[in-house]
């Protein structure tokens, strides 16, 4: 299968700053709240922290209307460009918190991810770069052409590799690692609910960003210890470690392993998006757990293999 395929995000084209266009009689409009390069899924709940002047406006225009929703997609760190596909968000709880933040926080807001949605136009583009109000887009439902099929070969395939992928994790002792409690989530392995899939693609997500934190850690406790090694005498830091020059060699040395370090945290990232976002603006259910079985399988393969390194080296750490 071809990669570039297997990688691709549906993207809106670049915003142009044109005046405002109408929206089609009769379509959805909604705020439009990007967030970043984060993908939300379907059924999951979000807090979120509102300081910009154009949100807080945002909040009390949904909150007046009543409408209480409104969209948010992913970003394109390089382009700036939207996702196509984007999450309802419906605003559960808010509660006003500038006093006790001498205003640099207007609200904490508590969120339900409620259903997809593909933006269709951005109805006043001109405010992204102005930053005067927030976008409104106009939006069309997403749902899977598939819906009322059902796949129960696929499902249990795609159960039976999570089940082994958990049962490895917990041979190992991983971590992070799911645990076997888990499958009781699950009324059925061989028809799942779409709720259910959407759950274990939300435990994948996850499991993928403890994964990436736990890198993080590490590399950055690997830097840290590199430099403590040089200004400390006996575990001790030094009086004028703040005073220290470091070596040449010792700066060229930190400046590539943190060069190397940001670009293995730039692949670990598109790990975290990309196959979430695919699964997201896919209409075909049947798809969708194809691409979380290939992740899952993946998953299996690389702790396979390391059961098999543990096995001809059994002294290893």
């Amino acid at each position: 299968e071809d990669e570039s395929v297997e990688n691709q995000i549906n993207w809106l084209p670049p915003l142009t700053m044109t005046a405002e266009l109408e929206k089609d009689e009769g379509a959805q409009v909604f705020p439009l709240f990007p967030l970043g390069s984060v993908v939300y899924l379907p059924n999951t709940e979000h807090i979120l922290s509102i300081f910009e002047p154009r949100y807080r406006s945002m909040y009390n225009d949904i909150l007046l209307s009543g409408g209480r929703s409104f969209a948010t997609c992913m970003v394109n760190e390089e382009t700036g460009q939207f996702a196509e596909t984007a999450m309802i968000f419906y605003l559960d709880e808010l509660k006003e918190v500038s006093q006790q933040t001498n205003d640099q926080v207007k609200y904490i807001c508590k969120h339900q991810a409620t259903r997809r949605v593909n933006l269709r136009k951005v109805l006043n583009p001109k405010v992204w770069k102005d930053r005067s109000t927030y976008l409104r887009v106009q939006v069309e439902d997403l749902e899977d052409v598939d819906k009322e099929e059902s796949y129960p070969d696929d499902d249990q395939l795609l159960m039976q590799v999570f089940r082994e992928v958990v049962d490895l994790q917990d041979r190992l002792k991983e971590e992070p690692r799911f645990s076997p409690t888990l499958f009781s989530m699950f009324n059925s392995e061989t028809n799942l609910e779409d709720e259910e899939v959407w759950s274990l693609v939300n435990l994948w997500q996850t499991l993928a960003n403890e994964r990436v934190g736990a890198v993080r850690k590490a590399k950055t406790d690997e830097i840290e210890a590199k430099l403590m090694k040089y200004i400390t005498k006996d575990g001790k830091v030094s009086p004028k470690a703040g005073q220290v020059e470091i070596p040449k060699s010792l700066q060229v040395e930190i400046t590539a392993m943190t060069n190397k370090f940001r670009r293995e945290m730039a692949e670990m990232a598109d790990l975290t998006t990309v196959p979430f976002q695919r699964m997201l603006q896919t209409n075909s259910r049947q798809e969708r757990v194809r691409i979380l079985y290939k992740l899952i399988l993946d998953e299996k393969r690389r702790l396979e293999a390391i059961v098999s390194l543990k096995a001809l080296f059994p002294t290893a750490p």
